[in-house]
């Protein structure tokens, strides 16, 4: 009987291509793996490509290296500021923290001025809250307490019935042991 190659492929269903085609392309893998692996001009492709990175990158950190130094002297001769300017740049300093604090008092003093029940209000709620704080944690604390104390009870009343319970069951054991006894 002569094999009909296009009679089998068409018997052929899809999941007897899909293991054909897997190992088709598993092959092929292999053998591009281990021929761009075991090339030797590969590795020196790499080495002069890698020679070639260092030396723009030693270019690359030689001007960078220039720069840094240019702009440090340029921020030393900067620096050399004499010494009236370097008390007037402080008098300047000043003269912002002394108008920032003559406009805080301003503000201040109006609201004193416009009303002073607010001036007063201030104080006496932080005064409030401050005693809320105090009696709340007071509460806290009762309540710690007053758990601890019924956590401790509990144990006390748990151990009270394992020990009846394990009497109890001691008892009815002797028990138990004297009516075999005395029916024999």
């Amino acid at each position: 009987m002569p094999l009909d190659v296009k009679a089998w492929f068409k018997r052929l269903s899809i999941f007897e291509w899909l293991p054909l085609v897997a190992g088709a392309i598993t092959a092929l893998t292999l053998l591009i793996t281990t021929t761009l692996w075991f090339r030797p001009d590969s590795s020196l492709l790499l080495e002069r490509y890698s020679i070639e990175q260092s030396k723009t990158l030693q270019d690359k950190y030689a001007v960078l290296d220039k720069k840094v130094d240019s702009l440090g002297g340029q921020l030393q001769a900067l620096s050399n500021i004499p010494d009236q300017n370097k008390i007037a740049i402080q008098l300047k300093g000043m003269d912002v923290a002394l108008n920032d604090l003559k406009t805080r008092h301003t503000k201040l003093e109006d609201a004193i001025l416009t009303n002073p029940a607010k001036a007063i209000e201030v104080p006496l709620l932080r005064k409030d809250l401050d005693n809320l704080k105090d009696s709340q944690q007071q509460n806290l604390l009762a309540l710690q307490q007053g758990v601890d104390r019924v956590y401790d009870l509990n144990k006390w009343l748990l151990g009270a019935m394992a020990v009846s319970i394990i009497t109890l069951a001691i008892s009815n054991v002797l028990r138990g042991k004297k009516k075999t006894t005395s029916e024999d």
